[in-house]
């Protein structure tokens, strides 16, 4: 039996790229690169951080071009998912 992998193999290095846009109606980060490590607790402290300004907005988190995620990032999305209003969305970046 042949074993295939559905993931993108690890290479060490945290590069993940977070755009903080603070609108009007809503609070969204676009999240690129890995969701791993050192990466994933970045997001998480930049939420945290955050959290104290959001207010009533909405929070969308804009997903895209993620090469690698690890069982904390996977789980850092599902707390954000669930701790509120959120818009968590799959994007395709146009960068």
């Amino acid at each position: 039996m042949k074993r295939t992998r559905n993931y993108v193999p690890y290479d060490g290095i945290d590069d993940l790229t977070i755009h903080v846009h603070d609108g009007a109606t809503s609070f969204r980060f676009d999240v690129e690169g890995s969701l791993s490590g050192n990466s994933a607790r970045e997001l998480e402290q930049s939420w945290l951080t955050a959290s104290s300004v959001i207010g009533d907005r909405p929070l969308v988190i804009s997903v895209g071009n993620v090469n690698c995620m690890d069982p904390f990032g996977r789980a850092l999305l599902r707390q954000l998912h669930e701790s509120g209003p959120h818009d968590l969305q799959a994007a395709h970046s146009s960068r």
